[in-house]
């Protein structure tokens, strides 16, 4: 088989220990140091400047030297900024800078930064919280891949893939697929260039805490969750009220959006899948683990999805926007 032809595929824990470690961060700065200087040597001027970032001493020794100056022993100082670790405070106590005050300040948020992140977005939500038409807003906006896991899984089985085939039986049989099989899938798919170069947006999964620890093991971090929350009553009303024309393709909504005539009306169809009893054991399956789910991705974020979608989407998108959760990051 020619190797050149299969999927490029990429280690998903690059992108998360580059943000673990700012690297991207650490690459804005020395970019746009190399692009003011530009230096006759590149490589050498930017080993030099990560020599000056790492160089404690040479910090201590200038900081020393303006403590001993006369106005500062005279009138006492005050230090901002430094230091910044822990290593940095001991290399102060032992040149003999021992400051009598220390005050903290804490901000509620962290600063922006315009160094570049891969967003890697999870969508959950009990059945027609609206995670579908959010993940479509988000990769029609942001240029995400939208990865919906039941349509994936449908793929894997169409292509004949490896884990396709193993997911096929489950899947004809109706049963409870294994976790493995469905991570495997997942694992393909995300692992790929785009995937990794653009970001993900997933839904579908996962559904338990297992699971999202399993992801979270394979690589496969996400660095914004959201829970989409609709009240029980309102998600059967937007589910049981569903009908499509079988001739036209158009959907209605018994309530919202009625077909206009009694000849089209006569003639809708409704999805079995979509009955008031499937409905309820669904949202009883999504409330069996969501709580479990909340505890394991602490920082993810509560959206309230019984809106209006685009009002919705603007929640999302401002949470997007933010600089990444401390938890997510470390």
């Amino acid at each position: 088989m020619d190797q050149t032809k299969r999927p490029l595929k990429i280690p998903p824990e690059f992108a998360t220990y580059a943000e673990k470690h700012g690297i991207f961060d650490m690459y804005k700065r020395l970019i746009e140091q190399l692009v003011i200087a530009r230096p006759e040597d590149p490589i050498a001027y930017l080993i030099q400047q990560l020599k000056k970032e790492n160089d404690d001493e040479l910090w201590i020794k200038v900081l020393k030297e303006r403590l001993h100056m006369y106005d500062a022993v005279k009138k006492g100082w005050v230090l901002e900024g430094f230091p910044q670790t822990r290593d940095q405070a001991l290399a102060m106590q032992e040149h003999g800078i021992y400051p009598k005050h220390c005050t903290f300040s804490f901000l509620c948020s962290q600063p922006r930064s315009n160094a570049p992140h891969t967003p890697r977005v999870i969508l959950l939500g009990a059945t027609g919280s609206g995670k579908n038409v959010q993940a479509a807003l988000l990769a029609n906006k942001y240029n995400l891949v939208q990865v919906a896991c039941g349509q994936l899984i449908k793929q894997a089985i169409a292509q004949e893939t490896k884990s396709g085939m193993a997911a096929k039986p489950y899947v004809d049989k109706e049963m409870m697929m294994p976790d493995s099989i469905v991570l495997d899938i997942l694992k393909d798919r995300l692992c790929q260039l785009d995937c990794v170069t653009r970001g993900w947006v997933l839904h579908g999964y996962p559904r338990t805490r297992e699971q999202a620890e399993q992801l979270d093991k394979a690589g496969l971090r996400p660095n914004r969750v959201f829970f989409l929350d609709v009240p029980n009553d309102s998600v059967i009303e937007r589910l049981t009220l569903q009908a499509m024309d079988p001739i036209t393709g158009e959907k209605y909504h018994m309530l919202y959006n009625p077909p206009r005539s009694q000849e089209v009306k006569d003639r809708l169809w409704r999805n079995p899948k979509n009955s008031e009893e499937n409905v309820r054991k669904h949202l009883s399956q999504y409330f069996a683990y969501v709580e479990e789910l909340s505890d394991f991705y602490v920082d993810g974020q509560h959206i309230n999805a019984d809106q209006d979608p685009h009002t919705v989407f603007e929640g999302l998108e401002s949470m997007i926007c933010k600089p990444l959760p401390k938890n997510f990051t470390s």
